[in-house]
């Protein structure tokens, strides 16, 4: 457990530069975690955190969507990412898109004109931004 005495050596050390702030944070984070749950899910959550945030990964419990390819046929990126529930407008996901913050299949898409050529059966994984994830599956 982190006592005050604690708390404010690390305050003192991010000041001084003797501490990298990402370090404390996840040092602080676990320490909640453990309080609240376990010191095993503060163990966990880290892995997915550095999984996710670090080495750029997949969540393992990512959504997944059935989508039907006639569904699609009438949308383009902008409308279908909308619909997924990955953004609240198409202007909105015009705006991630030329901003190079969607994925699809690990690949960025720049373009919002971008042509969805999936078949069914094809599996796809959307990212949006740094947290949302979906995985589509055409049918």
């Amino acid at each position: 457990e982190i006592s005050a005495a604690d708390l404010e050596k690390l305050k003192t050390d991010l000041k001084a530069g003797n501490e990298h702030p990402r370090e404390v944070k996840v040092r602080l984070a676990k320490e909640f975690v453990a309080r609240f749950h376990s010191k095993e899910a503060a163990e966990n959550a880290e892995v997915e955190f550095n999984r996710i945030f670090v080495d750029k990964g997949v969540p393992d419990d990512i959504e997944k969507i059935s989508i039907h390819l006639a569904e699609i046929s009438q949308l383009d990126l902008p409308g279908l990412l909308k619909q997924l529930g990955l953004v609240p407008t198409t202007s909105e996901a015009r705006r991630l898109i030329t901003g190079n913050a969607v994925e699809i299949n690990s690949e960025r898409v720049s373009d919002p004109k971008h042509k969805l050529n999936a078949k069914n059966g094809d599996e796809w994984i959307f990212k949006v931004g740094k947290k949302k994830f979906a995985k589509v599956k055409f049918v």
